[in-house]
């Protein structure tokens, strides 16, 4: 979805600090970032991480630049990305085009 609408951004795959564990417990945090900022620096770019609340990026935000969007958790909002993935399918793929504008300048 999001190369669809943002075409020439390009989305890198992120490194597993310890991809034998079975649930994140927080502690390879450091080994995480080291291993992201080592790919920043050999791609010689800044990368700014962007989602949907502070919650979603505190991790990132402790070393790298981050943006929320929309504030998923806001006083006024509770979007759900599942919710919203749930209703696409329901859409027949001819018209989402049209159901979708964004106009992101």
């Amino acid at each position: 979805m999001i190369t669809t609408i943002f075409p020439t951004v390009e989305i890198l795959p992120l490194p597993d600090a310890q991809p034998e564990l079975e649930y994140f417990d927080g502690s390879t945090n450091g080994a995480w970032l080291d291993q992201i900022r080592s790919l920043s620096n050999d791609r010689n770019e800044e990368f700014v991480f962007v989602g949907g609340s502070k919650e979603d990026l505190a991790i990132l935000g402790e070393r790298f630049e981050t943006e929320v969007l929309i504030d998923r958790f806001g006083k006024d909002e509770n979007i759900s990305a599942t919710k919203i993935r749930e209703a696409l399918k329901m859409i027949n793929p001819k018209i989402l085009p049209q159901i979708i504008k964004f106009d992101y300048q």
